[in-house]
C-alpha cells in the first residue's frame, strides 16, 4: 500500500480469540485484527500443533465477515477423535498469511473443542425408578441443556429433575420406572447441547450399561402358626437394610387384611431373613399371600 509516496505493509492477520465449538462441529466467533472485508479471500484452518499433515488440518468453512477487519465466523466440522481437542488457528487473508510462519508471536491462537460428554459410571436405581447418580465428564454446568435418557425397545425411558451436582463431572436425575424389568443393561444417553454421549463413545467397554435394581423374588417361604412364631424367607433382592424392609401377609378370604411380620433379621444380604409373624385368626387362605417390599418395591408369593 502506497499513500503520500510512503510504502506501508498491509499487517498480516492476528488471532486474539476463538469460540469453543461442540464436539458435533458448528460455527465459532474468531475475533482479532487484519481480517480485511472479503469473506472470499479468507482462508480458516485448525491445525495439530506439532503436526504438518494435511490430515491434522479441519478446515473451517462457510466464511462470513462479522465486523470488517476484527470478527468473522465459520464452521468447523464434526470432531473425529475425542482423543485431540486442541488445535492451532490459521487464517490466510489473501497472500498474507497468519499461521505458524512467525509473523507475530500471538498470531496462532489455541482452539479447544467442548468436550462430548463421557458416562464412566452410575448407580443403579430402583425397579420403580427413582434417583440416579451419573459421572463422568463433559456435563456441562446448565442443567437446561442436559437430556438424559435410557434405550430401550419399548422406546426411551426418560430421566427428571435433572440436577448437576459438580460441574461437568457428576450429574444426578429421577429415573422413571422401566416398562419390562426382563430388559437387561440398556444403554444410557446423555446429551449436551445437542451431542450425546454415544456418538462418540458407542463402545460398551467405554460407556456402561445402565442397570435397574430388580424386584425382590421370594423362592420360599415358612408358614407361621396360628398362635404366631418366626418365619424364614428365601429368595433374591431382599435386601441388606433393616429400615428398608417391610414383610407381610395378606388375604384373599379377607381384603384388607394385612399382617406385618416384625423383627426382622437379615440372615444373609439379599438372600434370606426371619422375621416375627404375630397370631391371627383372621387370615384362613390355603395359600395366603406373602408381600416383601424393598425400599417400596414389593413382590409376593405364597407361604409353604
Amino acid at each position: 500500500d502506497i499513500s503520500d509516496g510512503l510504502l506501508a505493509y498491509i499487517p498480516p492477520p492476528y488471532v486474539s480469540s476463538v469460540s469453543r465449538p461442540l464436539a458435533s462441529g458448528g460455527e465459532v466467533t474468531i475475533m482479532g485484527s487484519s481480517f480485511g472485508s472479503d469473506a472470499g479471500i479468507i482462508n480458516v484452518k485448525l491445525i495439530l500443533p506439532g503436526s504438518s499433515s494435511s490430515s491434522s488440518t479441519l478446515n473451517c468453512t462457510n466464511i462470513r465477515m462479522i465486523i470488517n477487519n476484527t470478527v468473522i465466523a465459520c464452521a468447523l466440522p464434526r470432531l473425529n477423535n475425542v482423543s485431540i481437542t486442541n488445535y492451532d488457528v490459521s487464517i490466510t487473508v489473501g497472500d498474507v498469511n497468519g499461521d505458524a510462519d512467525g509473523y507475530q508471536a500471538g498470531e496462532v491462537h489455541d482452539l479447544s473443542y467442548v468436550s462430548p460428554p463421557h458416562v464412566t459410571s452410575c448407580s443403579t436405581p430402583l425397579a420403580s425408578g427413582g434417583p440416579l447418580t451419573i459421572s463422568g465428564s463433559g456435563f456441562g454446568t446448565n442443567s437446561s441443556l442436559v437430556s438424559i435418557y435410557v434405550s430401550t425397545p419399548n422406546g426411551p425411558l426418560y430421566c427428571s429433575n435433572i440436577n448437576i451436582i459438580v460441574p461437568d463431572t457428576i450429574i444426578a436425575c429421577d429415573m422413571s420406572a422401566p416398562v419390562n424389568l426382563s430388559i437387561i443393561n440398556p444403554s444410557i444417553f446423555i446429551t449436551v447441547s445437542g451431542v450425546d454421549n454415544q456418538q462418540f463413545f458407542p463402545d460398551q467397554q467405554t460407556t456402561p450399561n445402565f442397570a435397574y435394581v430388580p424386584p425382590p423374588v421370594i423362592w420360599n417361604a415358612s408358614r407361621p402358626p396360628v398362635t404366631g412364631g418366626f418365619i424364614t424367607i428365601t429368595g433374591t433382592g431382599l435386601g441388606s437394610e433393616h429400615a428398608s424392609i417391610e414383610v407381610y401377609l395378606t388375604s384373599l378370604s379377607s381384603p384388607g387384611t394385612r399382617i406385618l411380620c416384625v423383627n426382622i433379621t437379615i440372615l444373609h444380604n439379599d438372600t434370606s431373613l426371619t422375621c416375627y409373624m404375630p397370631p391371627s385368626r383372621n387370615i384362613t387362605d390355603i395359600n395366603p399371600q406373602l408381600y416383601v417390599l424393598v425400599s417400596g418395591v414389593s413382590n409376593h408369593g405364597p407361604v409353604a
